[in-house]
């Protein structure tokens, strides 16, 4: 196996694209990713994909103060192995300038899809979400708390939030009994802040059912 080009240094504004590629030379490989000697999965947020014999590629939909470290990207075939590693940093959301300020007409804030109450079945692996649509100008920076417990999030935290446009994403991975609770969705801009919420509920799989 052969890499001829490996990652590169990446330096990120929080809530950016991540996105890692390595060009190498090997047949029947499989490539496996690495954040901080962390094996790194992919979900609906974080996309691990390759072409053989050609290019492997980890992608993150957005990325979080916690997300700078080391990533590295492991190719193994049955004649050996190789790996190349880069160092991610992450910095904070540049506020808007004087003239971004000027020119946008503060909006207050408001749910126009709220979160509501889910429901899942219990499976090893599962992961579930929560879905809000939020308007308003400037963008919203969105908090999450579980029984008014600010979640911790990040790439190998059990949550994570993602946004594409005025849709936000709230998702659990591994969801248990210790996940159900009272989550709130607080969104806060300069014209103001507003918050809903809803409940988890798990549903036990019977035994002998089909998911």
């Amino acid at each position: 196996a052969r890499i001829i080009r490996g990652l590169e240094d990446l330096n990120l504004h929080e809530g950016e694209l991540l996105e890692l590629e390595c060009q190498f030379e090997c047949n029947d490989v499989e490539a496996t990713g690495f954040f901080n000697n962390m094996i790194l999965r992919s979900n609906i947020f974080t996309i691990i994909n390759f072409k053989s014999n050609e290019l492997a590629r980890l992608i993150i939909k957005e990325v979080y103060l916690e997300d700078a470290d080391l990533y590295k990207l492991r190719l193994k075939n049955k004649y050996g192995k190789v790996s190349t590693s880069c160092l991610v940093s992450v910095r904070q959301r540049e506020p808007l300038t004087d003239q971004k300020k000027l020119s946008i007409e503060d909006l207050p804030l408001k749910f126009i899809e709220p979160i509501s109450d889910v429901y899942v079945h219990v499976h090893e692996e599962q992961e579930t979400h929560f879905r809000a649509i939020i308007s308003g100008q400037p963008s919203s920076k969105v908090t999450c708390f579980c029984n008014y417990k600010k979640i911790a999030v990040g790439i190998m935290k059990k949550y994570r939030v993602t946004q594409d446009k005025d849709v936000y994403l709230v998702a659990i991975s591994h969801a248990n009994e210790n996940d159900e609770c009272e989550y709130t969705c607080k969104a806060e801009n300069s014209a103001g802040e507003k918050t809903c919420s809803t409940n988890l509920h798990l549903i036990e799989t019977s035994i002998g059912s089909k998911s």
